[in-house]
């Protein structure tokens, strides 16, 4: 059985599949053992096919878009008894929401149905550990500083200063019509300063210009994407996107 609820609040409850196991119950009613089915059910579909697919929407568009917990409920003459709940019990640092237009949606399927994973090359796929983990870590500065890593996975050469061609390679590559490429540029020179800062300077950040806030994360996020995006679509190994890139005028 398929299907899905959404309350007031935007959460999804999805109803995924019915199993059919042998359940044991002790006198209380409490579950004995977990069967064989539902831990394969989570192996392939909870941690396999559902995972992949929403590690792809995080990849579309931001949005800390994760399964939760999974309840698995028993089907008797009285109707369904709830034997078990499986899932996360913390709550990430930044639960930024995914927001679609309904002109996108096509646009995700479509961008579902063409991604891979995981990526063939393996910078790429780096770059995408890196930007999947940005969601998972309790500090925003930690997350800050894996977004700036998984940028540096994609964009740095390894015979040149890092911010400089970090930040020229992500304009090259990112800079749109809403955001010209030497806009990219000096936020990236920014963002750099601001890990110097972090990383160098004192634990106690005073001014307020150099602390990492939300904004930093969710913009250094949209450039990963995008660039992993972006990358993946060119199908070049680093040394030849480095390459293109270089020869790109801002």
């Amino acid at each position: 059985m398929a299907g899905d609820l959404i309350d007031d609040q935007g959460n999804a409850t999805i109803v995924l599949n019915q199993l059919e196991a042998d359940l044991k119950f002790d006198e209380d009613g409490r579950l004995l053992r977990i069967p064989n089915e539902i831990i394969e059910f989570q192996k392939e579909i909870e941690n396999g096919y559902l995972s992949n697919q929403l590690a792809k929407i995080r990849l579309f568009k931001e949005g800390n878009v994760a399964p939760i917990v999974s309840f698995y409920y028993a089907m008797g003459e009285e109707g369904p008894s709830l034997i078990t709940v499986c899932g996360r019990v913390d709550v990430p640092p930044i639960p930024t929401k995914l927001k679609l237009e309904l002109l996108e949606v096509d646009e995700l399927q479509a961008h579902i149905d063409e991604l891979e994973l995981p990526f063939e090359f393996p910078y790429l796929q780096l770059a995408y550990e890196l930007y999947e983990y940005s969601y998972e870590v309790a500090s925003p500065k930690l997350s800050f500083l894996i977004l700036m890593d998984g940028l540096e996975a994609l964009f740095s050469p390894a015979t040149t200063e890092t911010s400089y061609s970090v930040s020229r390679n992500a304009a090259a590559l990112l800079g749109t019509p809403e955001e010209e490429s030497e806009q990219v540029f000096k936020n990236m020179m920014e963002l750099y300063r601001k890990r110097s800062t972090l990383i160098y300077g004192q634990h106690e950040i005073k001014k307020k210009s150099k602390r990492v806030d939300v904004h930093d994360i969710v913009y250094l996020r949209s450039l990963l994407r995008r660039g992993i995006i972006g990358a993946h679509r060119l199908g070049l190994e680093k040394e030849k996107l480095l390459s293109l890139l270089n020869k790109s005028k801002l």
